[in-house]
């Protein structure tokens, strides 16, 4: 009675275009891929990009974003092996370091005190509210070791359809996920449980359940200027709280997952909350008013004329999916606009 699809995955099921084709292997999700045949930046876009003249700059960080009047002028390097310092110039600058460091540099580089947008640079950070329901059945669920993250579930995305949860709103999406592989789970569970888990999870499929958290004001990244790292920045310090609907949410959508599995067969379960920034966003959110985002409909940093963010830190909401597809779409966008202006 549900409406499972095809999650869009960027690996060649196929080698229509001479490319190495996946073999299904079920290292997938946790680990590179020894073929290649796994679509990321640094075999689709970083080959291509130098090829047609870029440079990549190895152990290399920005520390700083030179500003003259409202325009970015240079920015600092390190070499993080070296230590020397160097200056590049360009006529705009991108920068993409990602929810947490893209504030954080900002910040360091004093673009906050620039305009009174700045004052909302590295606020609202999001990240998704994140569960995994394991079920164990009574056979072995992959005994061919194949690729297992395939499907997703959107039946929950807008709430429960039958109306019997008082939980209104969104909820967010369910989807297969493959199982962990046996080292790292030894590594991973609880001390006298090591071995059993490691052993279960042969009899084990894993439903993974996204979920959209609030925007607040509260969650930020933000600079300790009492502390400096290694490269003479202020110390990059996080805060965030998940709000008490977040919570709830979860609890419904990991119910949902688990009548899932128990409806195929499942007759152990076990709810494996998952606390990382895999999926931050948000924290240089972009908008039309000006005090209320930190980036103007372009991507572009207000109060300055050359300074764009073109990372997950401009959306002002995340959905209840993986980024990276709306990141990438973004991005395409805003790059189209920076070229027809060159």
């Amino acid at each position: 009675g549900l409406h499972p699809f095809h999650i869009p995955l960027a690996i060649n099921f196929s080698n229509s275009n001479s490319e190495q084709k996946c073999i299904l292997c079920s290292t997938c999700d946790h680990y590179i891929c020894k073929l290649e045949a796994k679509n990321d930046v640094a075999v689709k876009i970083l080959p291509d990009a130098i090829k047609n003249g870029a440079t990549l700059l190895p152990n290399t960080r920005a520390i700083k974003i030179n500003i003259t009047k409202n325009r970015v002028v240079s920015i600092d390097l390190i070499d993080q092996i070296s230590r020397e310092i160097s200056t590049i110039k360009a006529k705009n600058i991108i920068v993409s370091c990602g929810a947490l460091s893209t504030p954080h540099l900002l910040i360091a580089s004093g673009i906050d005190k620039i305009d009174k947008s700045g004052s909302l640079i590295g606020k609202y950070l999001m990240r998704h509210i994140n569960s995994i329901v394991s079920g164990a059945f009574p056979f072995k669920t992959n005994p061919d070791k194949m690729f297992q993250k395939q499907i997703a579930i959107p039946d929950f995305y807008y709430g429960d359809k039958k109306k019997k949860n008082i939980l209104l709103g969104n909820w967010g999406i369910i989807q297969d996920v493959s199982s962990f592989g046996k080292g790292l789970i030894k590594l991973n569970a609880p001390f006298g449980l090591k071995n059993a888990a490691a052993f279960l999870s042969e009899y084990s499929i894993n439903l993974l359940c996204i979920a959209e958290d609030i925007p607040q004001l509260s969650n930020r990244v933000y600079a300790d200027w009492n502390q400096k790292d290694i490269f003479g920045m202020p110390s990059l310090k996080v805060y965030h709280r998940y709000d008490q609907r977040d919570n709830a949410v979860i609890n419904a959508l990991s119910k949902e997952a688990k009548k899932i599995l128990k409806k195929a067969g499942a007759k152990l379960f076990y709810t494996i909350p998952i606390e990382t920034f895999s999926h931050a966003f948000g924290s240089c959110r972009f908008g039309k008013d000006r005090s209320a985002s930190v980036l103007d409909e372009d991507c572009r940093v207000w109060g300055l004329k050359n300074l764009y963010v073109l990372d997950a830190s401009f959306m002002p909401s995340g959905g209840s999916v993986n980024p990276s597809l709306t990141i990438a779409a973004n991005s395409l966008r805003v790059s189209e606009m920076l070229a027809s202006i060159q």
